[in-house]
């Protein structure tokens, strides 16, 4: 069985001394052909047809006297058909180590969009209005003691303590505020981040459909 293209015969031998062994094997064979012929033409009897025997010896002296420059055109061609195939070879495993690679890449790609979707996920559910909820839940327990007050207090410290639960009031609400403007920008810089994955995601699958097309022709 003669070896595929890409690969390497298991012995270890290269296609140019495979080349080499089947010319030598032909040439043996010429050779014996030519070696029975002579002895044919030697036990011939002289009474046998001359015209015959002058064929055969023209023939055995044409293949004796093989043409020296043939078999270096020959040896020349063979050496470069050999690198013609160690070159394919080459180009062959190079493509196939490109496209493995171009699979680990796009592996990657994969993994790091699935992690920013469960980021981004994980983000909108902290977005939920159950803080919204809270504060205004707090805001009416805060109303409900300011009416539940006892009208023993005088006007002043009613005054005073109302101002302090809005005061407090005012800057959790801020507080919220600020933790709900950092969320929302954190969720721009991850949607910005999840095109640019998505955009590099389609401009190396349309380089590895490239690749496999190129490959098919």
């Amino acid at each position: 069985m003669h070896p595929t293209l890409g690969s390497e015969p298991s012995d270890g031998t290269s296609v140019h001394q495979i080349v080499e062994d089947l010319l030598g094997e032909r040439i043996e064979a010429l050779a014996a052909w030519i070696q029975e012929l002579d002895a044919q033409v030697r036990s011939s009897t002289v009474a046998g047809d001359e015209k015959t025997l002058k064929e055969l010896r023209r023939a055995l002296e044409a293949w004796s006297k093989r043409d020296p420059k043939f078999e270096e055109r020959l040896t020349d061609r063979i050496d470069v058909l050999a690198d013609r195939l160690a070159t394919l070879s080459s180009a062959v495993n190079t493509t196939a180590a490109a496209h493995a690679g171009s699979d680990g890449e796009i592996a990657i790609l994969r993994r790091e969009l699935e992690q920013e979707r469960t980021r981004f996920e994980s983000a909108l559910r902290d977005l939920r209005p159950s803080s919204d909820t809270a504060a205004v839940e707090e805001l009416r327990r805060a109303v409900a003691e300011l009416s539940a007050e006892r009208p023993s207090r005088t006007a002043d410290k009613g005054v005073a303590g109302m101002q302090e639960k809005v005061d407090n009031l005012g800057e959790r609400l801020d507080t919220l505020a600020k933790t709900v403007a950092t969320t929302a920008a954190g969720l721009a810089g991850r949607e910005g981040e999840l095109a640019s994955l998505r955009r590099a995601f389609d401009e190396e699958s349309s380089r590895i459909e490239h690749l496999v097309a190129s490959l098919r022709h």
